[in-house]
């Protein structure tokens, strides 16, 4: 943190991996910052000290690589593309961009599901439905399975406030959860990435995601089907704008209404 006269004119945060690391295949030697703010029009002085501190600070305590944003729990999944000024101080210290991903931003009083999703039914014997408490166990092995990185964590987060998950919908198979979409609406007891910034989407707000299905189910349709059944799960929760939180998949989504509301950009470097 950066003050004059006891006025707060920057700050930056940073964060370190756990110990052991929270999620499986989580370098434990990269580190993030997860935001760095200046007062407007002091930029060129003030993110510099702050950059150049967060550096020597991370190498000291061990850490290999640094990214802007995509943390646990992050505030931004990178850069805000709308802070030139950002970009302009973070490849002066030395970060290199990467690519490019979205937030997405659906009026579900309009939007509407493509007829592929329609049509696309679960195998026989599947149902997608709202997870219930004793579908719990299978759906951990799911997604320990399938997603076994940030999206199992997360989910593990959320059933550790959740534990009757009736927002984590989920395609059911005869013995197994073949899928499972995330969403969120003004009840949502944790606060997922999708709903961080609910102030700025409005009062009836919602959003999903995570959102995945078993790789021997891929290429059938079940991702469509399931996103139709979470937007309809949403909208009969009262839900009128909801986001669809850091993907690349703009024209995917664009299908059922979502467009494109913030834009980030990766920034890393070695250290």
């Amino acid at each position: 943190m950066v003050h004059t006269d006891e006025t707060v004119v920057g700050g930056l945060a940073l964060k370190v991996p756990d110990d052991p690391p929270a999620w499986t295949g989580q370098e434990p030697r990269h580190g993030w910052i997860s935001f760095l703010l200046v007062e407007p029009d002091r930029e060129e002085e003030i993110a510099p000290m702050l950059l150049e501190c967060a550096l020597g600070w991370m190498r000291g305590h061990g850490l290999r690589r640094i990214s802007y944003g995509g943390d646990p729990s992050h505030f931004f999944p990178g850069a805000p593309e709308d802070d030139p000024a950002l970009g302009v101080a973070l490849k002066a210290a030395g970060l290199r961009p990467g690519g490019v991903m979205h937030d997405l931003l659906g009026d579900l009083r309009q939007a509407f599901a493509p007829e592929d999703a329609e049509r696309a039914l679960p195998p026989a014997g599947a149902t997608i439905e709202p997870c219930t408490s004793g579908d719990v166990p299978a759906l951990l092995r799911f997604v320990g399975r399938e997603f076994p990185g940030r999206w199992a964590y997360e989910t593990e987060q959320r059933l550790q406030v959740e534990p009757a998950p009736a927002d984590v919908l989920i395609i059911k198979g005869r013995v197994d959860v073949i899928g499972f979409c995330h969403v969120y609406h003004q009840g949502s007891r944790r606060i997922g990435p999708s709903i961080y910034w609910r102030e700025a989407i409005g009062g009836r707000y919602g959003g999903l995601g995570p959102i995945g299905v078993d790789r021997a189910h891929r290429g059938r349709g079940l991702g469509r089907a399931l996103l139709a059944f979470a937007l309809k799960h949403l909208r009969r929760g009262g839900v009128e704008h909801a986001v669809i939180d850091w993907t690349t998949l703009v024209e995917y989504y664009g299908r059922f209404g979502f467009q494109i509301w913030r834009t980030y950009r990766s920034w890393s470097r070695d250290l």
